[in-house]
């Protein structure tokens, strides 16, 4: 369903966008026979759920390049290993861990 709605959403914009993220969204629960209650709960689960992953997988706070990841197959330590130095550096660690912590509270 989320790669579904993200493609409509992204291709509907593409092709009218004049038409607010929102309009999109609606377009598309529309035509699944989302009613309107419905529909604004699973738009703010789908917003949500960007705030999530962007505080989950990568930061707010300080770059961290962790998009080659996947949910299967957490691998790739060595790419991460000079962030997580560079973290522990500037004592940052407890600062990075409640963004993440954050990250589970809005999923």
């Amino acid at each position: 369903m989320w790669c579904d709605l993200n493609a409509f959403v992204v291709a509907t914009w593409a092709n009218h966008p004049q038409l607010s993220e929102r309009k999109c969204f609606d377009r598309w629960a529309r035509l699944r026979g989302f009613d309107p209650g419905s529909r604004d709960i699973l738009h703010r689960i789908a917003m949500l759920s960007a705030d999530a992953i962007v505080r989950g997988r990568a930061s707010l706070l300080t770059p961290i390049e962790a998009w080659w990841t996947r949910d299967q197959f957490i691998s790739g330590e060595d790419m991460l290993l000079p962030t997580l130095e560079d973290i522990i550096r500037k004592d940052r660690t407890r600062e990075v861990l409640a963004e993440k912590q954050e990250s589970v509270a809005l999923w």
